[in-house]
C-alpha cells in the first residue's frame, strides 16, 4: 500500500481543525495539527459567521501539513456567501440560527406547496435551509441579495478561496432544497420563490479535483497540493467512514446537530417520509442518506457556556456535565429537542422550564436533572426518528451506529442503545474527517474506491458496544413524549406531525 498524506479541514458550528490523514499499513491515520474555536458573531444587523477568521484559521493550520498531497473542506449544511460580480463577498455570511427567517415557511408554503416541494427536492421542511434564508432575504427587500452575482456554500467558499474553481458540491447543494432529486438545479422551485437560479454554479461530485492551491499561500512551503471537493456536507463525509450494512442499520452523525439516518441506493419520496419530515440527504457514491435532522448536543453546548458565564468564566468540561446527569433520577422530566423555542434561545435552562411547564411534565430543579432531561429527551427523539425510518422504508434496522463527538458519551450512548431498544456501536470519534480524508485517498489514487476504504476502516476503527437495559419505564417516558404537542404522535402508529400545515 503507498504511502499519501492529505490534509482535511473540518468545520463544526462550535470549532474547526485542521488534520493531517495519511494512509499507511496501519489503515487511515489522523493527526490533529490544528483546532480554532468558531462561534457565530452578533452583529447589529445579524448572526453572522467570521468567514475571513474562519479562513485565517484554516491557512494557519494547512501549514502545519506541509507534506499534503491534496487539501479537502467538509462543513455544516445550508450556509452560504453572496458574491458580486467581481467575486467579493457582499457580507458576512448569516448564521442559520439568524431570527431572519423565523416563520418564513408559511411563505414558502405559499410559493411552492409543501408536497410539490418535497417530490422536487425530497428535503426536510426547515426554516434554516438555504431556500428559506434566500426567500427570507428577498422579502426583507435585501440589497445584499440584489447586487450578488453568485452564491457559493461555506465550503466551496473556502475552496474557492484556496484556489479552487467556484463550483457547488452535490452533498452539501442536497441540503439547500435547491438541488432536485435528479442531481440537478431545480429551477422551476426556485423562480417560484422569486429567486435567480444563475446565482448558482456548477455542480461536480464529491471526489472532483477542482485546482490546486493558489501559488500566492503555496510560496512558503513551495508545494502546491491538489484541491478535492470532498463530501463537503459534513454528514456525508461522517456518514462515509461508516461501514453500514444498508436495511440492517441505523447511523447517528452526533454533535452540534444530530443526523439520525439510513442510507439507501435511492430517494424516499413517499408520503410516509413526508409525513415525518425526513429529508434525501446526497452521499458518496450516489447514495441517498434518508434522514431526519435533530437538534443535538448543541442545547449542552448552550447549557455549558451559560454555566461558565455565571461563574465568572469556569467553564465545565463535558465530562464533568456528564457526570453530573449521571448523578440524577432517570426519566423524571421528558421534553423535545426539537421544540421550535429551542432553536435560537440562548437561555437552555429558563426555555426547558417554560416547555415543561407547558406540557405538565416536572421542571428540572438543578443543573443536574436538566442535564439528564435533556439527553434523555433526545436519546428518546432518537427512537422516534428509528420508527419514523421504518415506517417509512419497511426496514427493520438491528443496530445504531453513533460517530462524531456524541460517540465519546458513554452516558447518551447508553440512553440511545436502551431508548431505541437495539445495541449501539459507537465511533469513530473522528468521522467526519476520517471521511474527509477517505475521499481524498480515493480522487488521489491512493485508494481504488469508497468501499475499500470502508473496508480497511472496519478492520482497523475500535468501536464501543453498548446494549438496551430492557427498563420498562423507557415505553412508559416514549409515550409521554410523543404525546407532547411539538411532537405530534408515534410513527408506528401512523399518527401525523407538527411540521406541515394541512391546507398545503
Amino acid at each position: 500500500m503507498a504511502r499519501a498524506v492529505v490534509a482535511a479541514v473540518d468545520l463544526g458550528a462550535e470549532s474547526g481543525r485542521v488534520v493531517r490523514g495519511e494512509l499507511s499499513a496501519d489503515g487511515i491515520v489522523l493527526d490533529e495539527r490544528h483546532r480554532f474555536a468558531n462561534r457565530p458573531v452578533s452583529l447589529p444587523d445579524r448572526l453572522a459567521w467570521d468567514i475571513t477568521g474562519i479562513f485565517g484559521a484554516v491557512l494557519d493550520g494547512l501549514r502545519a501539513v506541509p507534506d499534503a498531497q491534496s487539501i479537502g473542506v467538509d462543513c455544516w449544511g445550508v450556509d452560504f456567501a453572496l458574491l458580486r460580480k467581481d467575486g467579493s463577498l457582499t457580507g458576512l455570511p448569516r448564521s442559520y440560527r439568524d431570527p431572519l427567517t423565523a416563520g418564513i415557511l408559511d411563505a414558502l408554503f405559499d410559493c411552492i406547496p409543501a408536497a410539490t416541494l418535497f417530490a422536487r427536492t425530497g428535503i426536510q421542511m426547515m426554516e434554516i435551509n438555504t431556500l428559506c434564508q434566500l426567500l427570507a432575504l428577498r422579502r426583507a427587500g435585501s440589497p445584499e441579495l440584489a447586487g450578488a452575482r453568485h452564491l457559493l456554500l461555506l465550503p466551496d467558499l473556502l475552496q474557492h478561496w484556496l484556489g479552487a474553481d467556484p463550483v457547488c458540491e452535490r452533498t452539501n447543494a442536497g441540503t439547500t432544497q435547491m438541488l432536485g432529486l435528479d442531481g440537478t438545479w431545480a429551477g422551476d422551485v426556485i423562480r417560484a420563490c422569486g429567486l435567480d437560479p444563475e446565482l448558482l454554479g456548477p455542480l461536480v461530485e464529491a471526489g472532483t479535483v477542482i485546482g490546486r492551491l493558489d501559488g500566492r499561500l503555496a510560496a512558503a512551503s513551495g508545494s502546491r497540493p491538489s484541491l478535492v471537493a470532498v463530501a463537503s456536507h459534513d454528514t456525508a463525509s461522517a456518514v462515509a467512514a461508516i461501514p453500514l450494512q444498508r436495511d440492517d442499520a441505523v447511523f447517528i452523525s452526533s454533535g452540534t446537530w444530530s443526523l439520525v439516518g439510513m442510507e439507501r441506493d435511492a430517494p424516499c419520496r413517499n408520503d410516509v417520509a413526508l409525513r415525518y419530515n425526513l429529508s434525501n440527504e446526497r452521499g458518496v457514491d450516489g447514495t441517498v442518506q434518508l434522514l431526519r435532522n435533530v437538534a443535538g448536543l448543541w442545547l449542552v453546548q448552550r447549557l455549558r457556556h451559560s454555566l461558565g458565564a455565571a461563574a465568572g468564566g469556569a467553564t465545565p468540561s463535558y465530562a464533568e456535565l456528564i457526570a453530573l446527569a449521571e448523578q440524577a433520577p432517570p426519566l423524571r422530566s421528558v421534553l423535545d429537542p426539537d421544540d421550535p423555542r429551542f432553536l435560537r434561545e440562548p437561555d437552555v435552562a429558563a426555555t426547558a422550564g417554560s416547555i415543561c411547564r407547558a406540557a405538565g411534565e416536572p421542571v428540572p430543579q438543578d443543573t443536574a436533572a436538566l442535564l439528564r432531561a435533556l439527553l434523555e429527551s433526545l436519546a428518546l427523539r432518537y427512537r422516534w426518528c428509528v420508527d419514523a425510518l421504518r415506517a417509512a422504508t419497511g426496514a427493520a434496522p438491528q443496530v445504531v451506529h453513533v460517530v462524531g463527538g456524541g460517540s465519546r458519551n458513554a452516558l447518551l450512548c447508553r440512553l440511545t442503545a436502551s431508548a431505541t431498544g437495539l445495541p449501539v456501536l459507537a465511533g469513530p470519534v473522528e468521522a467526519t474527517a476520517t471521511g474527509n480524508v477517505l475521499v481524498q485517498l480515493v480522487a488521489t489514487g491512493a485508494l481504488d474506491s469508497v468501499a475499500e476504504g470502508r473496508a480497511l476502516l472496519a478492520r482497523t476503527t475500535p468501536v464501543v458496544r453498548y446494549e438496551p437495559d430492557g427498563d420498562a419505564r423507557w415505553d412508559e417516558a416514549y409515550a409521554r413524549f410523543c404525546a407532547l404537542p411539538s411532537v405530534g404522535g408515534t410513527p408506528q402508529l401512523g399518527c401525523t406531525t407538527r411540521s406541515l400545515p394541512a391546507k398545503r
